[in-house]
């Protein structure tokens, strides 16, 4: 059965693996999971179908609270810079710095639907966690997230990769390096844990890439 959120043309390519998440929904039904909302575990695959993704985000799991909207690091649209998940500041401040934004918060829409309607799959390494066990489900994701990365290799050319994490950089195996880039810093969230690291951020290069491969400008930002 077609979950929830899930578009026609991503089932196509996912409905064997979805069919194998019976486990997986059993085991939700006896935790505290995220994202809260079940019909939100697939929001990622409800916009863009696969020929339309011109770059994948991949991150490691969803929010452990109410921010969590399946897709990854975008939290509910009308929630303040104040409000924002540690690691979603670390990349709205990120952009910031690579742009030199004066007061981020009057630009950036945290729901990144803005980044969404550009062809930016917004995508975890898994779709639910436990409550204060982000890594919970990673081997049970494993099989979907394989075939969606594996989808996106196969389906078209110099589409831009940018992982966040040790976790999602492991993924990078299945795409060839000869026909699509690869982009890779520290997970933001590691900067909550570990004030010394530095988040290597690459959202100017990219957007620089992707005006090469598309004759369009990328706004991370509100444009005008």
């Amino acid at each position: 059965m077609k979950p929830q959120l899930m578009n026609d043309a991503w089932y196509r390519h996912l409905k064997d693996e979805v069919s194998k998440l019976s486990t997986l929904q059993q085991k939700l039904s006896k935790v505290n999971f995220s994202p809260k909302d079940p019909k939100n575990i697939f929001r990622a695959f409800s916009i863009l179908e696969p020929k339309d993704v011109r770059i994948c985000l991949l991150g490691l799991s969803p929010y452990m609270d109410d921010n969590a909207t399946g897709n990854a690091f975008a939290i509910p649209k009308d929630k303040l810079y104040k409000e924002y998940p540690f690691s979603l500041k670390v990349i709205s401040d990120a952009i910031a710095q690579e742009y030199d934004i004066y007061e981020i918060d009057k630009w950036f829409d945290p729901s990144l639907g803005i980044w969404e309607s550009q062809g930016i799959l917004l995508l975890n390494s898994a779709l639910t966690c436990e409550v204060n066990k982000p890594e919970a489900h990673l081997n049970d994701w494993k099989p979907l997230i394989t075939k969606v990365l594996k989808t996106l290799n196969e389906i078209d050319n110099g589409l831009i990769f940018y992982t966040f994490g040790s976790t999602a950089k492991e993924y990078m195996k299945l795409i060839d390096k000869n026909r699509h880039y690869h982009f890779h810093s520290v997970h933001p969230a590691a900067l909550y844990y570990n004030s010394s690291m530095v988040f290597d951020s690459h959202f100017k290069e990219i957007a620089e890439l992707y005006y090469k491969n598309t004759g369009n400008k990328l706004h991370w930002l509100f444009p005008f």
